[in-house]
């Protein structure tokens, strides 16, 4: 089921808030990209620990793995999405969804986000809360943009 949020302006960035995320902050920062024909993904990562900080994506300790003790367990991690947009999709409505996918198949979230970017650069940090991951295995963060899957993040979930 998709969890809409909703979008305060603050300070020439967004804050957007939903019940799944601890935060989740969008970015527009006036940058001149060389002209892109589509919108193109820079950075689409999990790490530990990230911030908007004047117009800056910061971030710590990037990972393809999780180590736990046992399962299920409850994580805590960031997810980092940056993208250059073309002149057609600025101030248009853009809709983004992020979806992460349990090694079975089961969508764990699935937050959607409607907005009409002003700027050429997007950015997004998505700080997420105990999220439980019931198995060991391979989980998926699945970026879609405009009802398309632009791009696949994959991490393993693993016993120390």
């Amino acid at each position: 089921m998709p969890l809409l949020v909703r979008c305060l302006p603050c300070r020439g960035s967004f804050i957007i808030h939903a019940s799944v995320f601890n935060l989740l902050s969008l970015s527009l920062i006036n940058r001149s990209p060389n002209r892109v024909k589509n919108m193109q993904i820079e950075i689409f990562t999990a790490c530990d620990i990230a911030q908007l900080i004047s117009g800056k994506v910061v971030l710590s300790g990037t990972f393809h793995f999780i180590n736990a003790t046992d399962f299920p367990v409850k994580s805590t991690f960031a997810v980092v999405i940056a993208m250059s947009l073309s002149e057609e999709e600025i101030n248009q409505e853009q809709h983004l969804v992020l979806k992460c996918v349990s090694p079975s198949g089961e969508v764990l979230f699935e937050p959607e986000q409607k907005f009409a970017p002003n700027e050429p650069y997007v950015s997004f940090v998505i700080n997420l809360r105990d999220i439980l991951l019931s198995t060991e295995g391979v989980y998926r963060l699945e970026l879609y943009w405009n009802g398309s899957c632009e791009q696949v993040f994959s991490f393993t979930a693993k016993k120390q």
